[in-house]
């Protein structure tokens, strides 16, 4: 939720519905749990709290154990946080802390186990002991470098469980070993510019002098670039300073997708992506060259060209009418499953299934044969994978070398010179094995 400058204006203290969630304007008011019995159920009710213009400071256990509240937003007026103020907000997932924040106190953040990500000021000058200790999901946390951190600031959190120091039985590390874990939460991204980048208050033009490649490199604690925008900046208000492909995979909730594969992978659905706009054909072929860098054809060649089951490859003349070449194209699920198999193999495995049925009965959907997907497969409308058999071609001629072609009983070598009468590397290794042999 981002508020705009003249907004904060027409908002008067109280509660009330805002943006469809149950919201406190809050004006500085002391208003803790054990002071006033009558408002328990009231306070349990709270969604959203947005702290107004004017307020300074959030007194000792303010919001102490509000459990349904989700988001805080907080005026720029904001200098102090004290202790315990969102303790046990089991809920809270969203802070957007004051620009002008100086100080965070003990325990304030204890418990939020909702709370993913959060990004401290550059004003700020001390974070106390515990602050955020207990927030099981914390896994951003971008701390500049002039705050001081106390003990134990992030203890027994997702950044820490992915963090290169040894936890102890809770979880946790020890006391030893603080200096060097505070001296981490401030330098672990040196080493991925970009990563640092997208931990500032406001986007910057050198976001966009980053290729889509820099956008997909992991940290330590695998998270993308990407995931530091999204957290910081939102998926609306900034999305414009990423490339027009980052902004596809944001829009359509693609990004889990990418944590799971290669960097030639990333690279060739890239491609495919951006052959399907309408784009300058420069940056075709900057991605495309680089996808050469990485290796992008030589991945898909070892990993992604054969049949799940029979692990025979893939044909990729999908015109042709030859039954030995059709059984072996790829077809794709059209339920939310990664795998794909050959046309022969889900029909073996629609016959297979008709001996166990009543009356020998062809079922018209199958289950996925690995995952177990219901109607994942239907064989006599197959959903057959173009997008692999483009990419597969298209990888025959990265790397030609390395791909036969086949032309009835002969195997021909792509990328050899009929004219030339010098062996060739494939040759000269034959020749070598054949003279082991006769020795």
């Amino acid at each position: 939720m981002r508020i705009q400058t003249e907004e904060w204006r027409r908002f008067i203290p109280g509660v009330r519905m805002y943006r469809g969630k149950k919201t406190l304007f809050y004006n500085g008011e002391i208003i803790r749990r054990d002071q006033i019995t009558d408002t328990r159920n009231e306070r349990d009710s709270w969604q959203v709290i947005m702290v107004l213009p004017g307020v300074e400071v959030i007194p000792e256990r303010t919001f102490y154990g509000c459990l349904r509240v989700e988001v805080v937003i907080m005026a720029d007026t904001v200098k102090r946080i004290e202790n315990q103020a969102f303790y046990e907000c089991r809920s809270l997932f969203f802070i957007k802390l004051s620009k002008n924040l100086e100080y965070i106190g003990e325990l304030t953040f204890y418990h939020c186990n909702s709370l993913t990500s959060i990004f401290i000021p550059q004003s700020c000058i001390e974070i106390a002991r515990d602050a955020f200790r207990c927030c099981k999901e914390l896994i951003i946390f971008s701390v500049p470098q002039t705050t001081e951190l106390g003990v134990n600031v992030v203890w027994d959190t997702a950044l820490i469980r992915a963090s290169p120091f040894g936890l102890n039985q809770f979880g946790g590390y020890e006391k030893e070993i603080n200096s060097r874990v505070n001296n981490w939460l401030k330098n672990r991204h040196n080493k991925y510019p970009l990563h640092k980048l997208c931990c500032n208050e406001q986007p910057k033009p050198d976001l966009q002098i980053h290729n889509n490649i820099n956008w997909f490199q992991k940290d330590g604690c695998g998270l993308m670039p990407v995931d530091y925008f999204i957290a910081n900046y939102g998926e609306d208000e900034h999305i414009h300073f990423l490339p027009r492909y980052v902004q596809h995979l944001i829009k359509n909730r693609k990004l889990d997708v990418l944590k799971e594969l290669s960097t030639g992978e990333i690279i060739a659905r890239q491609i495919m992506y951006l052959e399907s706009q309408i784009v300058e054909k420069d940056e075709i072929i900057s991605t495309f060259e680089k996808g050469r860098d990485y290796g992008m054809s030589v991945k898909l060649l070892e990993d992604e060209i054969k049949c799940c089951l029979c692990t025979n490859k893939f044909s990729t003349d999908i015109n042709s009418t030859l039954p030995e070449i059709r059984r072996f194209l790829p077809v794709l699920s059209r339920a939310a499953c990664p795998h794909y198999f050959c046309k022969g193999c889900i029909e073996q495995t629609q016959l297979a299934a008709a001996d166990n049925a009543p009356q020998n009965k062809l079922p018209k959907w199958l289950k996925c044969m690995i995952c177990k997907r219901k109607t994942a497969f239907c064989p006599e409308d197959p959903f057959y994978h173009l997008k692999l058999i483009e990419l597969l071609e298209r990888a025959r001629r990265l790397h030609p070398i390395d791909v036969k072609v086949e032309e009835g009983q002969e195997t021909i070598e792509s990328g050899s010179n009929s004219n030339d009468d010098r062996p060739s590397k494939r040759q000269k290794v034959t020749n070598v094995a054949i003279k082991k042999e006769m020795e």
